[in-house]
């Protein structure tokens, strides 16, 4: 019985690292596509294109790390804890789409 309830603490713990990892992904490639965003228009035109492939990186590690840690929620059984990943992935989205929205 103990060793079921350790086994259940830790996959509960790999869960945990599984959602948290992706968010930090999510957030650092955020830090990096604001800058990089109001670069867009003070760059010299023979850098712009490498400027925009930078910004595409991110914007597709933004896209793909939110979408692992969607997936990884569901592995996470405490409902608080889980309540506060998607308040973050949330949070994280809603920022997201407004920097989208601000290369458009």
């Amino acid at each position: 019985m103990r060793e079921v309830i350790e086994r259940k603490v830790k996959v509960q713990a790999a869960a945990l690292f599984a959602s948290e990892v992706p968010l930090r992904i999510s957030e650092a490639c955020l830090a990096a596509l604001e800058p990089g965003i109001a670069l867009l228009p003070k760059v010299k035109r023979g850098v712009l294109g490498d400027l925009k492939i930078g910004l595409l990186v991110l914007k597709t590690s933004v896209e793909s790390s939110l979408a692992a840690a969607r997936t990884n929620l569901s592995l996470i059984h405490e409902d608080t804890l889980a309540k506060k990943f998607h308040a973050r992935i949330n949070e994280l989205q809603v920022r997201f789409a407004a920097l989208v929205a601000a290369l458009k």
